[in-house]
């Protein structure tokens, strides 16, 4: 007669890696689609030789400044039950294209990595999942 044992935490540290490694995959791939929003010429007004985004649109490319800054952390992080990583910008006016301003309706791009790229995200998350350890099936 055969003996199965499942031995838990073997497979809890297994699961957490390969949620790891999809999450990485994932966030590296927001950071391109992310950079890829940020690439798209605007139809805005016109501003001398920059065209602004119209609201609603991601920022329109002027310097690259804000592409550029545009990372993903590379790091998992445990929030409470969670792990989570991070598609980050670090320029100030970040926050103000991302959300609008009193004076200027809002040009999100990373708030709409979600709903725009959200099967990207999916595909990456899973092939990330599937390569880790060596492996495996992780739909």
């Amino acid at each position: 007669m055969g003996h199965i044992t499942f031995d838990r935490a073997k497979m809890a540290r297994l699961v957490e890696t390969k949620v790891t490694a999809g999450l990485l995959n994932a966030s590296i791939q927001g950071e391109r689609d992310a950079k890829a929003l940020l690439s798209q010429p605007g139809s805005g007004q016109q501003y001398g030789d920059h065209k602004s985004s119209a609201p609603g649109q991601p920022p329109a490319p002027d310097t690259g400044h804000m592409r550029t800054a545009t990372q993903a952390t590379l790091e998992v992080v445990r929030s409470g039950e969670d792990l989570v990583t991070h598609v980050v910008t670090n320029v100030p006016q970040a926050v103000a294209m991302e959300k609008g301003t009193e004076r200027m309706a809002a040009r999100p791009y990373l708030s709409r990595l979600g709903s725009d790229h959200g099967s990207d995200l999916h595909q990456a998350f899973i092939a990330g999942a599937r390569n880790a350890c060596g492996g495996g099936s992780a739909d």
